[in-house]
C-alpha cells in the first residue's frame, strides 16, 4: 500500500467513527455533558482498536485514586452500538455516562487532529 493510500484510507475510517461517535456526545444527557467536562482521560489511554472499537481510562471526579475503563464498541451501519463504563453510574443504569462521553469528546478532539495532519500529508504526495 502507498502512503498516499494510507491517507486516503485512515481519513474514510476517522470520517465514519468520528461522526459515529459524536452522534454519542451530540444526543448526550446535557448535565452529563457538563460534567463531562471535568473527567480527565488518562494520558496516553485513549486507543483505537483493530476491529473499530475505542478504549480509556478514566479518572473519578469523586473518588481520588479510582479509575473507570470505557470501552466505546465498534461502529455498525455508522452507529454507535454499545458503550460500557466500569463506574457506578453505567453499571447501574446502563446509559452513557460522564466518562464515555468524556472519551468519546476526546476521541473526536483527537480524530480531528489527525485529520487536520493527513490532510497536510495529501499535500505531500
Amino acid at each position: 500500500m502507498t502512503s498516499a493510500e494510507f491517507v486516503k484510507i485512515r481519513k474514510a475510517e476517522l470520517l465514519v467513527l468520528g461522526r459515529a461517535v459524536s452522534i454519542v456526545v451530540e444526543t448526550g444527557n446535557p448535565a452529563r455533558l457538563a460534567r463531562a467536562n471535568a473527567v480527565k482521560v488518562v494520558p496516553g489511554s485513549l486507543q483505537e482498536g483493530t476491529e473499530g472499537a475505542i478504549s480509556a481510562v478514566c479518572e473519578s471526579t469523586t473518588e481520588p485514586g479510582t479509575v473507570y475503563a470505557v470501552l466505546i464498541h465498534p461502529v455498525d451501519r455508522g452507529r454507535i452500538r454499545k458503550v460500557s463504563c466500569s463506574c457506578h453510574d453505567h453499571v447501574r443504569h446502563n446509559w452513557a455516562c460522564k466518562h464515555v462521553l468524556a472519551v468519546a469528546k476526546e476521541f473526536v478532539n483527537r480524530g480531528r487532529r489527525e485529520w487536520s495532519l493527513l490532510t497536510q500529508l495529501e499535500g505531500v504526495y
